[in-house]
């Protein structure tokens, strides 16, 4: 007689290989797509006459332009601060993680191949991938200008994300060194707080500061990955199936 828990163990694991198979699947689909995902401003794209009658031309034209120069309307929604957060989290684990393994207990070496990973992949990368970083293409979300709503040049990025590199990496070391006998570490989690602090307290314009000096902003986009609706499906998937 075979035992029970083993059983379970068997009959719960048929399904891991397609699992795997179909997110391969998905991985590769984002990056054939085409450049309809773009956003573009909305006075830019041809609006045609409606059923034939041209009189309502004017008007709609009037109103596109109108909606362009107006802030509050926006092509592309925004993001939630906490998929903003996770998309932040995932570059800086990979910045944090190569700093610390090829930068050693040095702080300088840390801060220098932490400065470079970051330039890299929140510069270099959203510049030539639809304003898109790791993270950002994980979770879903482009950066726009607010300017024109397409992708900003990377002088833009670089401005933005020197700042929210450098919080980034004081918290960092300020949170890993942190100790009843050195609380003063603490001082090092300010600039972070207060880069993020400015979106979360503006319920108007949830912008970071980095966003507005920058004048950019996060919206949402189809190109990416979605991982947090993959880990949802596949903690249902694996719910379901061991408890059969």
């Amino acid at each position: 007689m075979q035992d029970n828990g083993f059983q379970v163990s068997s009959h719960g694991l048929w399904f891991l290989p397609t699992i795997i198979v179909s997110e391969f699947r998905n991985f590769l689909i984002p990056l054939g797509r085409s450049l309809g995902d773009t956003a573009l401003p909305i006075s830019s794209q041809t609006v045609h006459p409606i059923d034939g009658d041209s009189s309502c031309n004017g008007d709609l034209l009037l109103t596109a332009l109108s909606m362009d120069n107006n802030p509050l309307y926006f092509r592309a929604p925004r993001v939630p601060l906490w998929r903003r957060g996770c998309a932040f989290g995932f570059d800086s684990l990979i910045a944090w993680l190569l700093a610390t393994l090829v930068g050693g207990p040095a702080i300088t070496a840390q801060f220098i191949v932490f400065a470079l990973t970051w330039f890299s992949i929140r510069v270099i990368v959203p510049t030539s991938y639809f304003g898109q970083s790791p993270g950002r293409w994980a979770f879903d979300m482009r950066v726009v200008s607010d300017r024109d709503n397409r992708t900003p040049l990377w002088q833009d990025f670089a401005k933005r994300e020197a700042v929210s590199g450098i919080a980034v990496f004081l918290a960092l070391v300020g949170f890993f060194n942190l100790g009843s006998r050195n609380a003063f570490y603490l001082i090092l989690l300010l600039p972070l707080g207060v880069d993020v602090g400015v979106a979360w307290f503006d319920p108007v314009d949830p912008s970071a500061f980095h966003d507005r000096l920058s004048e950019t902003r996060i919206v949402a986009t189809r190109r990416g990955y979605s991982l947090d609706l993959k880990v949802k499906k596949w903690v249902a998937l694996i719910s379901r199936n061991v408890k059969q």
